[in-house]
């Protein structure tokens, strides 16, 4: 069966995914495209897209980055994620915006909190990326507030088997908004590291498109 390496950390990846499974960077047969027209999408319709641009398993990316400037998020989001001890550091965060995957070319949501302005650009620090692999697996993906550098935010994977719950529900409500399907749910989570921090997650979120 073929393979193919991820273009960003060399992770050996089964031919049918779509993102690396050490890091999560979408994995294609050509060069990746530049930042600004990531997913290929007219800048008028993304209103703010969020350009992921993964370079490591564990390193500092640009995960909730709003380019085209305006036009912010659809959706909204309710809960809190509470971070203890290594890796992701000590915080409690109050996400209330929520994006459609689908601008990325996954099935899943960001979940992140109020925009920010800095230096020019507008996005986010800090949230939850829920995705669902092409196994139908729902992986999570932690971006720490704390280790940031502008918008460029350390990234990990959270492993579900430290967690004693692990509940995601991300489905589409049949509604359409600039062409990019409109999805709402939850996410619950209660995990410990190996590093022997902890992270605590209940949110719920609508109108993320």
């Amino acid at each position: 069966m073929s393979r193919v390496n991820c273009p960003k950390c060399g992770h050996d990846n089964e031919a049918a995914s779509k993102f690396c499974g050490s890091c999560a960077a979408p994995l294609s047969s050509g060069p990746p495209p530049p930042a600004a027209a990531s997913a290929g999408i007219d800048a008028n319709k993304r209103k703010g897209i969020l350009v992921l641009a993964l370079v490591g398993a564990v390193v500092p990316i640009v995960l909730f980055t709003v380019v085209g400037g305006g036009g912010g998020c659809n959706g909204s989001a309710e809960g809190q994620i509470v971070s203890t001890g290594a890796p992701h550091g000590d915080y409690t965060l109050t996400p209330t915006a929520c994006y459609s995957g689908q601008h990325e070319d996954f099935f899943g949501v960001w979940v992140a909190p109020e925009l920010s302005d800095e230096g020019g650009h507008t996005g986010w620090k800090g949230g939850l990326k829920l995705v669902k692999s092409h196994t139908n697996v729902w992986e999570v993906y932690v971006e720490s507030p704390t280790e940031c550098q502008s918008f460029d935010c350390v990234v990990r994977q959270l492993d579900p088997a430290g967690c004693t719950k692990f509940e995601v529900d991300v489905h589409d409500t049949g509604n359409v908004f600039n062409d990019i399907r409109v999805r709402e749910g939850f996410v619950n989570l209660e995990c410990e590291t190996p590093e022997g921090g902890t992270l605590v997650a209940s949110l719920t979120f609508e109108g993320c498109s």
